[in-house]
């Protein structure tokens, strides 16, 4: 059997499982039909075009996602924090791991991990909308 070392012990408390394990960053894959539609997730102003990714942190969930393209209409969805099941095991370790992932972020997971939007095309305008200039 291994024995930690005294100043080993301290610090094996101070990080949380799902902070390890998951970190404070989680990828959301972003798909429209059809594809490049320029996408912004609020808060944190993260810009993509479809097909395309974002890195978001956990802790600042949630998070609101509209795509826009020309000649469709906006698509709008959320992407919401449920609860990360490896935050859990900070339980029977200590509520000094679980305060850590809470602080982290990792306590979170972002839901859904991948967002496909079908984009719907706009109604024909008035004749002779679009204003040229707009063109």
């Amino acid at each position: 059997m291994r024995i930690l070392p005294v100043p080993a012990l301290p610090l094996s408390l101070a990080t949380g499982c799902a902070t390890i394990i998951s970190g404070t960053r989680q990828e959301i894959r972003l798909v429209s039909r059809p594809p490049g539609a320029s996408v912004i997730v609020e808060p944190g102003d993260y810009r993509t075009v479809t097909p395309g990714t974002v890195d978001l942190l956990r802790k600042r969930a949630p998070y609101a996602v509209t795509f826009e393209k020309p000649g469709y209409d906006p698509a709008s969805t959320t992407i919401q924090a449920t609860d990360n099941p490896l935050a859990l095991v900070g339980i029977f370790l200590g509520l000094a791991p679980l305060f850590v992932d809470m602080i982290s972020g990792a306590a979170n997971e972002l839901s859904p991990s991948l967002i496909e939007v079908e984009m719907v095309p706009s109604p024909p305008g008035p004749a002779g909308w679009p204003p040229l200039g707009a063109r």
